[in-house]
């Protein structure tokens, strides 16, 4: 778990991007508002994200939390 200080949102090309770099850990986070099938659950969600840690990748789909979670 990692709590880092909200970086503020860039739009790039509709991708939202939240990029954060501390003295650990380099954290980037891409939302595209793109459709995106959950292959284990066959949920679809109205995002697909990408996010960065310290140089590894992961990927998936998401959706935006209630906004008593933002």
């Amino acid at each position: 778990r990692l709590q880092i200080a909200d970086p503020g949102q860039q739009v790039v090309d509709g991708t939202a991007i939240y990029h954060a770099v501390t003295e650990e850990h380099d954290v980037r986070v891409e939302i595209a508002g793109q459709s995106c099938g959950d292959s284990m659950s066959g949920a679809i969600f109205p995002n697909q994200v990408q996010v960065r840690i310290d140089g590894k990748f992961y990927r998936g789909c998401g959706r935006y939390l209630e906004s008593q979670w933002q």
